[in-house]
């Protein structure tokens, strides 16, 4: 059932250290990291399990897809700085 607390035999929770690799990987942050793998739980805990195949396949895609939007929200922000830049040496 979808939105239900599971067990442990929760998929999730069986590939978490992969999971976690995989963010981090592509982070290259713990804490980001982690902060991929908190936002792909709550999608994972609203997918219907008996409908995905292969969880762990899916697993990683929702991962690697959250990371990959991380990085690009990361690297729009720096692109987007408008503060003050510290002035040249001459």
């Amino acid at each position: 059932m979808a939105g239900v607390a599971r067990d442990a035999e929760d998929p999730f929770i069986t590939h978490r250290n992969l999971l976690f690799t995989v963010a981090y990987e592509l982070l290259g942050s713990a804490a980001d990291a982690e902060d991929v793998l908190q936002e792909s739980w709550l999608r994972w805990a609203s997918v219907d399990a008996a409908r995905v195949h292969d969880p762990r396949a899916y697993l990683v895609r929702i991962v690697t897809r959250q990371a990959l939007n991380q990085l690009r929200t990361t690297a729009r922000r720096r692109e987007e700085y408008v503060g003050e830049w510290l002035p040249s040496r001459c």
